[in-house]
């Protein structure tokens, strides 16, 4: 049964988710210096024919991620004056069917922020360019690989990870202590244990009704799996943040892709490498709390830095296995799952039935 048990938590859990010498050298005055680099970028002006690439993007668009867009875009523009971004804003729904109509125009813009679950049917509809063709394979090395091998379709990769979303564990640490635990589950028949216990303590210390899975912002809940954006939500909880249990995480990620009709692959290749690395997101992380794609930008001294509850995400992105995106059929499987979890938590189901059953339809799914 408690097999039975784990699967049914873990299926919950995860589906409570889907809705980066000493030679001394000759010092130029401060003029002389200036002028040199102005010269530098005029003979860059003049040497390259001008670009404009078109960026759809939601992250322009909203409220608190805005300036630190902004901040990045020209930054970019900066480095490589002879080419202008032109941003077309939209929310994050709106990216997504505005992509498909797009694509399938062949009308699509030359680069975009997507989520990682979007790329497969982008692909299956030849929209993308593969990124390897125009990014070296030490770039590429750069990223976490868990998040972008759901993106790695047929011996290519098309997408780049920008923003990551390793999942952890959440644990209400006042919850747990009332229950009589000084630390959190490493695996899964413990959590279920903590979960009874907490459960059998009927109420928390404001009267509320606790449970061991959900609810878990206003301090019922004992347990949550959740990305490192929630930890700003939850400051009315004493949380503390763990591994999940087992040998690896999961991640879900915001992604750049270049459209395969775009007349500026190099370009657009440039743009995504300069995006996704330390220069930008060192911008970005003066706006926002965000969590790089690559491991390299954890030289920043806003990564060094870092509590030991956000520690906990990054050793999750370093053994982090990426949702199976690569296939159209990821989200019509989410969706097999939520219904298998509703029949046992609210149709009251045999969970070792609907486990089997829902097995067999992933696998023909998937086949």
């Amino acid at each position: 049964m408690k097999k039975i048990l784990a699967i049914v938590l873990a299926l919950a859990m995860i589906l409570s988710l889907a809705a980066c010498g000493s030679k001394a050298e000759e010092t130029k005055p401060a003029e002389s210096v200036k002028t040199t680099e102005a010269a530098k970028t005029e003979t860059v002006k003049e040497e390259k024919e001008p670009v404009t690439l078109e960026f759809l993007c939601w992250g322009a668009a909203e409220e608190t991620t805005a300036d630190a867009f902004k901040a990045m875009l020209d930054g970019f523009m900066e480095k490589y004056p002879w080419i202008t971004v032109e941003v077309t804003e939209s929310n994050y729904d709106a990216v997504n069917t505005s992509l498909l109509t797009r694509i399938a125009a062949q009308d699509a813009p030359d680069v975009a922020q997507v989520s990682n679950q979007w790329v497969a049917t982008y692909y299956e509809m030849g929209g993308l360019l593969p990124l390897d063709e125009y990014m070296s394979a030490e770039t590429l090395a750069d990223f976490y690989p868990g998040t972008m091998s759901g993106t790695n379709i047929d011996g290519h990769q098309y997408s780049a990870t920008w923003i990551t979303q390793p999942f952890a564990l959440y644990c209400n640490s006042d919850l747990l202590a009332a229950a009589g635990y000084d630390h959190t589950p490493t695996t899964w028949d413990e959590l279920i244990e903590m979960s009874y216990a907490v459960a059998a303590l009927g109420k928390n210390a404001d009267g509320n009704t606790v449970y061991g899975r959900t609810l878990f912002g206003n301090g019922q809940v004992a347990f949550h799996i959740d990305a490192p954006s929630q930890l700003k939500n939850w400051t009315e909880v004493n949380v503390t943040t763990s591994l999940i249990p087992g040998s690896y995480s999961f991640s879900s990620d915001h992604h750049i892709i270049a459209s395969a009709n775009t007349e500026h692959p190099e370009e657009c290749a440039l743009f995504i490498d300069y995006m996704t690395g330390i220069e930008a997101m060192e911008k970005y992380t003066s706006f926002t709390d965000v969590m790089p794609g690559r491991t390299s930008v954890e030289a920043l001294d806003y990564y060094k830095n870092l509590n030991d509850n956000m520690s906990v995400f990054y050793k999750a992105a370093a053994q982090c296995k990426a949702l199976p995106v690569n296939s159209s059929n990821f989200v019509a499987a989410m969706e097999l799952l939520a219904t298998a979890v509703q029949r046992v938590t609210i149709g009251n189901e045999d969970p070792a039935t609907v486990a089997a059953e829902t097995h067999d339809q992933l696998v023909e799914m998937y086949k």
